[in-house]
C-alpha cells in the first residue's frame, strides 16, 4: 500500500511540475508574440519606437530566461537567446529588413518551442 501512495504522489509531483512547465512557455510566448508583432509593425516608421521595443524583447529575455532553461532543451534557447541579443543593435544601427527577418525567425523559434512542449502523440513518439 506505501508503494502505491508514493507512486501517486510522485505521479502527482511530475504532473505538477510539467503543467508549470508549460505555463512559463505560454506566458513567456503570449508576451513575446505581443513585443514581436508590435516590432514588426513599427519598425520601418518608427526606429526610435522599434529601438525601444527591441530593448523591452531583450529586458523580458533576461528576466524570462533562468526559468525556462530548467524546463525547456537548451538548443532552442541558446537559438531564441542570440536573435533577442541581436535585435536592439540592429534596431540602433537603422538595419530594419534584417530587424523584421530575425523578429519573424523569432517568433517562428518561440511557437515551434511551444509546440514541441505540447504533450502529444507527435511529440512523445
Amino acid at each position: 500500500m506505501k508503494r502505491v501512495i508514493a507512486a501517486i504522489v510522485i505521479t502527482v509531483c511530475i504532473l505538477i511540475f510539467g503543467s508549470i512547465g508549460m505555463y512559463n512557455v505560454y506566458c513567456f510566448k503570449s508576451k513575446t508574440d505581443v513585443l514581436i508583432d508590435q516590432l514588426i509593425e513599427t519598425s520601418s516608421n518608427n526606429p526610435e519606437l522599434s529601438l525601444k521595443i527591441s530593448m523591452q524583447i531583450n529586458e523580458l529575455w533576461d528576466e524570462w530566461e533562468s526559468s525556462l532553461v530548467r524546463y525547456v532543451r537548451h538548443d532552442p534557447l541558446d537559438r531564441i537567446g542570440g536573435i533577442m541579443h541581436r535585435m536592439p543593435y540592429l534596431a540602433q544601427y537603422g538595419d530594419f529588413t534584417q530587424l523584421c527577418s530575425e523578429a519573424g525567425e523569432l517568433k517562428f523559434l518561440i511557437e515551434s518551442l511551444w509546440k514541441s512542449e505540447i504533450p502529444s502523440f507527435e511529440n512523445l513518439f
